[in-house]
């Protein structure tokens, strides 16, 4: 075996980040089979990651999934798409600074609405879209400070 595959902490990298180092440690050593790419990641995530499987996918688990639905399994647990509440807050309290100019190939003009970020603009202003609405609703609240960050967007840093 050439290298080692430590444990994954989210306090140091992301996920993505550290299955990038295993696909690299994957390479160095050969490790082309599914199972057994599996095998290195289930015996290598250490007990806090491993658990999270258990839990994210019981009943069923972590042996009963391939290797990428893990990977996927993590990835959107730890990092789910950013929230449009606050690309839409972005959005909207977004001011032109000093120096600043408009592209105008992304300028659109007479048109009667434009839909952007989540929302519809038109005469009578901004209206959020249905859809968008209810995927809000429906979004899993964040239980801990890494969810929390991927929700906001890493809007705070």
């Amino acid at each position: 075996m050439i290298g080692t595959q430590q444990q994954y902490n989210s306090d140091i990298e992301t996920w993505t980040e550290y299955i990038e180092r295993m696909e690299h440690f994957f390479d160095a050593n050969e490790i082309s089979e599914n199972e057994k790419r599996k095998a290195v990641l289930l015996s290598s995530v250490g007990p806090k990651t491993y658990k999270l499987m258990k839990t994210l996918l019981s009943p069923a688990t972590p042996r009963d999934k391939t290797f990428t639905e893990l990977v996927k399994l993590v990835k959107e647990h730890e990092c789910p798409k950013p929230s449009p509440i606050v690309q839409r807050f972005k959005f909207n309290s977004r001011k032109q600074k000093k120096g600043e100019t408009v592209r105008k190939d992304k300028c659109v003009f007479s048109v009667s609405e434009v839909i952007y970020l989540g929302e519809r603009i038109d005469s009578e202003g901004l209206h959020p879209i249905d859809d968008k609405a209810e995927a809000i609703l429906k979004a899993r609240q964040p239980t801990n400070v890494t969810e929390l960050r991927c929700y906001l967007g890493d809007y705070l840093n």
